[in-house]
């Protein structure tokens, strides 16, 4: 795993690699979001809106004991709920001969209970569907827990700014992307906004408004990290906060570009230690496993 992040780390814009990201820890994630058109969101953007609510406490919470060397990881809300309904704690092991899950629920009166399951098969790399290719925790370059937030961008980052205790390192990813443009479905279509979508049976659209709409638009996202200037005991740095932003690509009525940003902000900043024990990563001893 690590394999493919050094060699990430070696090919950067400026080319000035990023420092290693620490991959075992614990820590509080305290998660909001805004779209751009939620309340606050001056302007359309909804970062604005999302630093709003970090400050006031509009947020989701949820610790997590993250061992990324060994796949690794122990998790509460997992669902990011920002009032869950449950209070339960999810642990995954990949790093076992069969990978397997764990499901601890609290009661209102403070007992534990305790499900386990063998974690499912995956989707092959050559696309083949499960049960071909057995659970794992994952690459670098993979889909799998927190490597968008950890560094599936994060080694192709360049330095965007810098302060006397931490590091901006930035990458923006550009990509044309297929979206419904909801605004060639209303009364506010007009043939010269709408005349590349496609409709609900693929044709081209020839009137308006013009149902289930789908358009290729270049999408713009923005993957920000902020780095401790600070050198952790093993040479790696602890990541403070990552930040995700997805620009709008329509208009209400249809029309490109669109006006404002979604915005979604993880800091990782709140009780955070590089220390984990073996112990995270299983139920309370006592405990039976149905």
């Amino acid at each position: 795993m690590l394999s493919f992040l050094l060699a990430g780390l070696l090919v950067s814009v400026q080319g000035q690699p990023p420092p290693m990201p620490t991959l075992t820890f614990g820590t509080t994630i305290r998660i909001a979001e805004a779209y751009h058109d939620s309340p606050g969101a001056t302007a359309g953007d909804g970062c604005i809106a999302a630093e709003g609510r970090l400050r006031s406490g509009g947020i989701v919470i949820s610790k997590v004991i993250f061992d990324g060397i060994k796949g690794r990881m122990r998790q509460t809300n997992a669902r990011l709920e920002r009032k869950p309904t449950e209070n339960v704690t999810n642990i995954g092991r990949w790093d076992r001969a069969s990978p397997r899950e764990w499901d601890l629920t609290t009661t209102v009166g403070g007992s534990v209970t305790c499900a386990s399951e063998l974690l499912p098969p995956v989707m092959c790399p050559n696309g083949t569907l499960p049960p071909s290719c057995p659970p794992r925790f994952g690459s670098w370059g993979g889909l799998n827990p927190f490597t968008s937030i950890l560094g599936m961008w994060y080694p192709n980052t360049s330095k965007l700014a810098s302060s006397s205790t931490y590091d901006l390192y930035q990458f923006i990813d550009v990509q044309r992307t297929l979206l419904p443009n909801d605004g060639c479905g209303t009364s506010a279509c007009t043939m010269e906004h709408c005349s590349k979508c496609r409709g609900k049976d693929g044709s081209k659209c020839t009137k308006c408004p013009c149902e289930n709409c789908i358009e290729e638009v270049d999408v713009t996202r923005n993957y920000t990290y902020k780095v401790a200037k600070e050198t952790q005991a093993d040479g790696t740095h602890q990541l403070l906060q990552y930040r995700w932003t997805q620009g709008m690509p329509f208009k209400k009525n249809g029309a490109t570009p669109g006006v404002g940003r979604d915005c979604f902000i993880f800091d990782w900043s709140q009780d955070w230690t590089s220390k984990v024990e073996d112990g995270d990563f299983a139920p309370p001893k006592g405990i039976k496993c149905s």
